[in-house]
This record gives C-alpha cells, sequence and structure tokens, in this order.
C-alpha cells in the first residue's frame, strides 16, 4: 500500500514538475517572442509600469533619446523630456490607467541629431495574464515623410481649389450617374445654383439638347475613350438658356469620376451667327444676299424642283424716291417692300435682295400659275404701302422650268426681261405720283413756293411766245418754270421761311437746290429733257451764277428764260424776308442787272412786252 502511494505521489509530482518545466519554457518562449518583436521594429516602443518608471524599450526608441536601452529602463518622463512634455505624458498615463482607454496623438519631437520628427503615438494599457493592468505600452512611429506627403497634397488642394475659384471657366466633377460631386463658383455663376444647391442635382437637370439617353451615352464615351470635347446648351435657375462648350476627362477610373471645364460660348455663338447671317443676308432688309442666292439656284437647280419659277422683282422709282426725300426714306421703302414679298411667298420659297432695288424669288415645285398668284400677292401687298405720302410699286417678271432641257440662266433672263417690261408699263406712272407728292410737299411747307413756281412758269411761256418761239418750246419752258425749284424738297422749312437776311451756310445750303432738282427729274422718264435746263436756271450772264459758272450763250436758251422770269417773281412776290417792290422800281432794277447777271435781249423783251 506505502508502495503504491509513493509510486503514485511519484507520478503526481512528476506530473506537476513536467507542467512547471512546460510553463518555464512557455514563458522564455514569449519573451523570446517578445524580444524578437521588439528589436525587429522600426517603431519606437516603451514599457513603463504604474509608477511611470520605463521597464523596457526598443532600440529605436532608446536611440531616438540618444540612449542605450539598459540607460532607459528605470527612468522617467522627468528624466526623458522637458517638464512641460513631462507634465503632459503624466497627464495621459493617469488618463490611460484610470480609463483603460487607449490615447492616439501626434506632435512634433527632435532627435538625438536635431531632426525635427513628425511622430504618430499610441498609448494603451497592458495586462498580465490574469487580466491585472502592469502598466502602460507605447508605440511611436515616425510618420515625418506621410506628413509632408499629405501637406504637400493638401497645399496643392489648397492651391488647386483657389485656381478652379478663381478661374473664369466653370468646373465641376460628376459620378458616373451624373450626380454633380463638385463644383467651382464660377460654374455656380454660370448656372445660377449655389454649390449647395447644385450638389444634390444631376447634370440632366441643366441640359437642354441632350436627352438623358444622350446623357449616358456620353457618359459612357468618356469613362471608354478618357476624354470629350462638345458643346450643348444649359438652362440657368432664371429659366435663360445659353450655350457652352464643355472639355472632359476621367479623374479616377476605379471610383467612374469624371471632371469637366465648362465656358459659357453663347456671346461667341451669337457673333458666329451674326456673321454668317452677314454673310448670307442683306443688312438691311435680312433677306438672303446675291451670294446665298447663287449658291441656292444651284442647289436647287435638280429634276426633283421642277417646275422650278424664278422671280425678278424691281421697287419702281427707288432712285427718284432716294434723290428727292433721302435715303433714309429710300431705305423704309426697301424694307417694306421686303416685308410685303416675304408676306406674299411661302415658308420654303427663297427671297433675296440682289442689291439696289432689284429682289429675286426663288420658287422651288411652282408652276406659272402659281407664280402668277404669287406675283399678284405681292402687288396687292405692296400697292397697300404709303410711305411719306407716297404709294410704293414694284415691277415683276417671272419665268418657270419645267425639264433639264432648259438653262436656268435663260429662265433668269427671261423673268428679268419680263420685269423690265413690266416696268416701262408702271415706272412712268408712280414717277408722275412721286413728282407730284414732292410739289404737293414743297407747296405745303412753304405757301409762298406754289404761287412762285405758278407765275414764273406764266412769265417763262409768255416770254417764249414774245420771243417767237414755237409751241413745243413755250411748254417745255412753262413746265421747266412749274418745276425748277422742286429740288428745294430737301431744304429745311425755317431756311426758306426765314425772315432776316441768310447767312453765308444758308446761302451755300440753299444754292444746292438746282443740283437737286437735275438729280430728281434726271430719273424720270417724262421731265428728264428738263433736267439740264433747270440746273442752269441761277447761272448769270457774265458767269458769277452757280452751279457751273456757265455765261452768255453756254447758258441753255430755256435757262436763260426761266432766270428772268424767277428775278421778276421774286421781286414782285411777298417773300417772308422782303415785301414786293413796286412796277416801276422793278423795271429799273432789271435794267439794271441786263448784260451782268441776266440775259439782255431777253430783258428787253420781257419789260417791252410781258410786263407793259
Amino acid at each position: 500500500m506505502d508502495t503504491e502511494k509513493r509510486r503514485d505521489q511519484n507520478l503526481s509530482d512528476n506530473v506537476i514538475q513536467d507542467n512547471l518545466e512546460d510553463n518555464k519554457l512557455v514563458h522564455q518562449f514569449s519573451d523570446a517572442m517578445l524580444e524578437t518583436i521588439l528589436n525587429s521594429s522600426e517603431d519606437m516602443i516603451f514599457f513603463k509600469n504604474k509608477k511611470g518608471v520605463y521597464i523596457n524599450c526598443t532600440e529605436a526608441y532608446a536611440d531616438y533619446h540618444g540612449l542605450t536601452i539598459q540607460e532607459v529602463i528605470g527612468l522617467t518622463n522627468h528624466d526623458l523630456h522637458n517638464a512641460e512634455k513631462a507634465k503632459i505624458f503624466n497627464e495621459q498615463d493617469k488618463e490611460i490607467l484610470k480609463t483603460l482607454k487607449s490615447i492616439k496623438n501626434e506632435l512634433w519631437g527632435i532627435s538625438k541629431d536635431g531632426r525635427k520628427m513628425r511622430l504618430e503615438t499610441v498609448k494603451s494599457p497592458y495586462y498580465d495574464k490574469d487580466g491585472n493592468v502592469l502598466g502602460i505600452i507605447g508605440i511611436i512611429r515616425d510618420v515625418t515623410d506621410k506628413y509632408q506627403v499629405e501637406m504637400e497634397l493638401k497645399e496643392n488642394r489648397r492651391y488647386l481649389r483657389a485656381v478652379l475659384e478663381t478661374s473664369l471657366d466653370a468646373f465641376w466633377v460628376i459620378d458616373e450617374k451624373g450626380n454633380f460631386l463638385d463644383v467651382n463658383s464660377a460654374f455656380s455663376k454660370m448656372s445660377g445654383y449655389s454649390r449647395e444647391e447644385l450638389l444634390y442635382m444631376k447634370i440632366s437637370d441643366l441640359e437642354v439638347k441632350e436627352t438623358v439617353r444622350g446623357i449616358k451615352n456620353r457618359i459612357n464615351k468618356i469613362l471608354t475613350v478618357g476624354k470629350d470635347r462638345f458643346e450643348t446648351v444649359h438652362k440657368g435657375k432664371d429659366g435663360n438658356t445659353y450655350e457652352i462648350e464643355i472639355t472632359t476627362s476621367l479623374f479616377d477610373e476605379e471610383k467612374g469620376l469624371i471632371v469637366g471645364f465648362a465656358r459659357d460660348i453663347s456671346l461667341n455663338k451669337a457673333e458666329e451667327r451674326k456673321i454668317k447671317n452677314l454673310c448670307f443676308h442683306d443688312h438691311l432688309t435680312e433677306m438672303y444676299n446675291r451670294r446665298y442666292i447663287e449658291d441656292s439656284i444651284d442647289r436647287l437647280d435638280t429634276p426633283r424642283n421642277h417646275p422650278f419659277t424664278i422671280m425678278m422683282l424691281d421697287i419702281n422709282c427707288l432712285k427718284l424716291t432716294n434723290d428727292a426725300f433721302g435715303h433714309q426714306i429710300g431705305d423704309q421703302v426697301l424694307v417694306n417692300v421686303a416685308k410685303c414679298v416675304k408676306k406674299a411667298c411661302r415658308d420654303d420659297d427663297i427671297i433675296g435682295r440682289l442689291g439696289g432695288d432689284e429682289f429675286i424669288v426663288l420658287l422651288p415645285r411652282t408652276n406659272k400659275l402659281d407664280a402668277d398668284k404669287i406675283k399678284c400677292r405681292i402687288q396687292d401687298f405692296v400697292s397697300e404701302l404709303e410711305i411719306d405720302s407716297m404709294t410704293v410699286s414694284v415691277a415683276v417678271g417671272y419665268s418657270t422650268k419645267y425639264s433639264d432641257g432648259t438653262s436656268i440662266t435663260d429662265i433668269i433672263k427671261e423673268a428679268d426681261s419680263m420685269m423690265y417690261r413690266n416696268k416701262i408699263k408702271t415706272a412712268k406712272e408712280t414717277q408722275n405720283q412721286i413728282i407730284r407728292v414732292i410739289l404737293d410737299n414743297v407747296n405745303r411747307r412753304h405757301d409762298f413756293e406754289k404761287r412762285h413756281s405758278e407765275r414764273v412758269a406764266y412769265y417763262c411761256e409768255n416770254l417764249a411766245k414774245e420771243m417767237g418761239y414755237g409751241k413745243r418750246i413755250c411748254e417745255d419752258v412753262k413746265k421747266a418754270g412749274e418745276l425748277h425749284d422742286i429740288g428745294k424738297i430737301v431744304l429745311p422749312e425755317e431756311l426758306l421761311n426765314k425772315v432776316e437776311p441768310l447767312s453765308r451756310e444758308d446761302y451755300d445750303l440753299f444754292k444746292q437746290h438746282p443740283e437737286t432738282s437735275y438729280q430728281i427729274l434726271k430719273s424720270t422718264t417724262e421731265y428728264a429733257y428738263l433736267a439740264e435746263i433747270i440746273l442752269h436756271h441761277h447761272e448769270r450772264w457774265n458767269g458769277s451764277g452757280y452751279p457751273e459758272g456757265l455765261s452768255g450763250e453756254d447758258i441753255p436758251l430755256l435757262s436763260r428764260i426761266i432766270a428772268v422770269a424767277d428775278t421778276y417773281e421774286a421781286m414782285t412776290g411777298e417773300r417772308p424776308y422782303t415785301k414786293a417792290m413796286v412796277s416801276e422800281k422793278v423795271v429799273e432794277e432789271l435794267k439794271a442787272i441786263a448784260g451782268t447777271q441776266l440775259d439782255p435781249e431777253l430783258v428787253k423783251t420781257f419789260i417791252e412786252k410781258v410786263v407793259k
């Protein structure tokens, strides 16, 4: 029994001994593993007991302080750091032991060689196998390089943000679904939305030109190709649209982020359209110009547009209108006639101004019957115009091409010929009507002008009869007397009604009216032959007159007759600036200027036989 007990006891003792040996080996292994970790770590690691005394550390930590491991062991915070830092670290240690929570921190440190280092620290409580707190473990990592990189990135981001915020171009970042992730101030200003509003929006909320599918396809293209550049139209917060040019790049392929720069090109596009419009449009009437018309004729001259009609139009007496009433009135006529033509034509018809007073209309798939209807509508609309008490008329001609066998050049010539024939029929009536309007305007503005012209015409006719000239010359000089002052239409009303004597400037302006009369009458068919006569009725026998300073018999005979009649009427008729002279005094004045201002032979006959 005793033997068995001893045997069991020995067995038990052996087991206990074996366990002790195993535990010793475990502790030895644990210590060896910890020592290996500490020695191989590049981080600075230290252990402190609960009293704040260093009990172990890595060589890196000891080296940081310029000490050995053995020299660090047994030291405290006050031994390794200045008073300020030691106080902070002691407070942290107390907090860790009290809360049993880790404390992370970043701070600057100075190595033994004086290098400034950015340090990332983690301090935590450490325990024994039973969970009892033994002290504090600290791990310190040199993150100087990382910190500098982060600071550089942060600085670069600040710099980039500053650049983007000061950029005139709008900038944005979107994801693959088109959501705005970031925008700059320029984009906010362009769209009218604040940055905060845009970050809750998609690019499709602004897009006008593209459909949702179109936007998706464009984003997919950028994700595939890596970039894109295009023009589109956006709508701002105020509802107005604006044209923009967008340049995009794939910023982050993994996350599907796209950056874009947008520039408002509305003004540029408007300027482009304006230039294009000027290239192909007449600036006054806004109709197409000759260049566009010529290109259009070439383009439309195909079998599918047959019958193809070309219509030519010419405004009757536009030159006469310009000479009599000024180019401002003439421009009004052009603009209003253009509107009438456009109103009479169809949407697909092409209307152009070839220059001056001539228009052209291209009528694809239009036969002669339909062309004639358009012609009648144009003439009806134009006849309803009344500009400055004057009606307007146009001459119209057209020709139609039915097959390729006919030259388009011949069609244009035939249309132009037809228009010219029509102009011959209508122009004379229009000219006479304009002349009547001019005379009415002159007479209405200046009460004495009508009486003056009638009396000059009477004296001219009678003087010509007394000189023995035939009926034709008498009638011509009478008509010339009626029209001799028609050029006064361009003179200011206050000039002709001026009471005080004319100044030099007034007189220079007044002397222009014979040339204006000439230009007006030269533009007519019926009165063109009188233009030269009226031009020279202010010439003087001695060459001191105007406009050309002719003298003696170089002055046309009928001009000399008008000069005598005009002078006599001026002295005997009432004027704003002078009273009529008595007959005897007028006769003496005529005799005095005969041979210098007036033809002496005509003055003699006039005194003896006309005013006897």
